[in-house]
């Protein structure tokens, strides 16, 4: 059924038409996967073939250019090495900060829009009236859904911003400058509002209806993407990226162990899977791809996962709601369902009561049943 050759894969899919098509998949390690299909095998992996060695050769290029910077920096003076750095481009630094091995998911996809704002500008352009434009900037465009760049995106953006200049100053043995940002100043009182969707049972019923009617392979993995969200209230970066090697058994409990390299908060965290989870995922080991890592290997990057998702959720009615929503409706469950808020901290990542507090919206029925003599909470996994 498949063949794998230079860190690819290649594998038969039947298209809507029933003919057999050959889908060549080659993954980078910490970067963008290329996939393409053809209509025989042999041309399927001369293609990876081709791809690999122009990857290769793209490495070798950086890793000639990186020994020769080195021997330059060496003759650098201090003074010279700050100059260089406060002169570097922006785009520069972020273009090489993606590609370097701190470089997580997060900041590979915060980056492109990152590009487009920054411009021409150096590392000694920033100052306060650039801080300034640069939010003003970001609002004022619009995002892949027609709407503004929202005020915790740009805080994520300003952290990338700051990690790829310390980088970049470690690299040169310089000083990294401080970048004037702060929420105080420069965004608008309650920046933060708290989102308050949550996602009713008939919603849920009618979603999963649409999901059932998508036609080819990624059918059933959409269907149970949709449910291990609300089981384990993951972020969707962290559940399209789920590997069969992260899911392992800890004394007859099933336990999903996120790498700190796919987690936003730079820490390995461990979600306890709950029955329901359970049961999800021995449908998805029935699905399971043996030449792919991945578990929900049919289906692409977490931004045509978010586009897809928020087109099935208005054709199945549902208003204003995105993939991102699920997340609060899972910690919201949760939390209606234990007393116990450090538990739900530490299966969803968040490190304080008040993020928690941002997500849990519940319902008056949940608060009304603590009052209940009957009321029992239940365990969360």
């Amino acid at each position: 059924m498949g063949a794998r050759k230079n860190n690819g894969s290649i594998a038969q899919r039947q298209n809507k038409g029933g003919a057999i098509a050959y889908q060549a998949i080659l993954r980078i390690q910490g970067g963008k996967a290329f996939v393409k299909s053809f209509d025989n095998e042999p041309e399927a992996r001369a293609w990876l073939e081709s791809i690999a060695n122009d990857v290769n050769a793209h490495r070798e290029s950086v890793e000639r250019k990186r020994r020769q910077d080195m021997l330059a920096l060496a003759a650098m003076s201090p003074e010279n090495r700050q100059r260089k750095l406060l002169e570097m481009p922006i785009r520069e630094v972020l273009l090489g900060f993606v590609e370097c091995p701190l470089a997580r998911d997060r900041h590979k996809v915060a980056v492109p829009a990152m590009l487009l704002q920054v411009k021409q500008a150096t590392i000694r352009d920033i100052k306060k009236a650039w801080v300034k434009g640069y939010v003003d900037g970001m609002r004022a465009r619009k995002t892949y859904r027609g709407s503004p760049y929202a005020y915790a995106t740009i805080v994520r953006q300003f952290a990338v911003l700051r990690q790829a200049i310390e980088w970049q100053a470690e690299e040169l043995e310089a000083e990294p400058p401080k970048i004037p940002f702060t929420t105080k100043a420069m965004f608008p009182r309650n920046w933060e509002g708290k989102r308050k969707r949550r996602l009713a049972p008939e919603e849920q019923s009618v979603l999963e209806a649409r999901l059932a009617s998508i036609e080819g392979p990624s059918r059933p993995h959409w269907e149970l993407l949709l449910g291990m969200a609300l089981e384990t209230g993951a972020r969707l970066q962290e559940l399209v990226g789920m590997r069969w090697d992260e899911i392992s058994a800890n004394g007859g409990d099933s336990v999903w162990v996120i790498p700190e390299t796919r987690e936003k908060t730079a820490k390995e965290r461990r979600v306890p899977l709950s029955p329901g989870a359970v049961t999800r995922m021995a449908q998805l080991t029935a699905l399971r791809d043996p030449q792919d890592p991945r578990v929900f290997h049919t289906l692409g990057d977490p931004e045509t996962i978010s586009a897809l998702f928020r087109r099935y959720s208005r054709q199945a009615g549902l208003v204003d709601f995105r993939f991102h929503d699920l997340r609060h409706e899972a910690i919201s469950r949760m939390v209606a369902k234990t007393p116990d808020i450090y538990k739900v901290m530490k299966i969803v990542g968040h490190n304080s009561p008040e993020m928690l507090d941002l997500y849990a919206n519940l319902r008056d029925s949940e608060l009304a049943s603590a009052y209940r003599p009957n009321s029992e909470h239940r365990p969360i996994a």
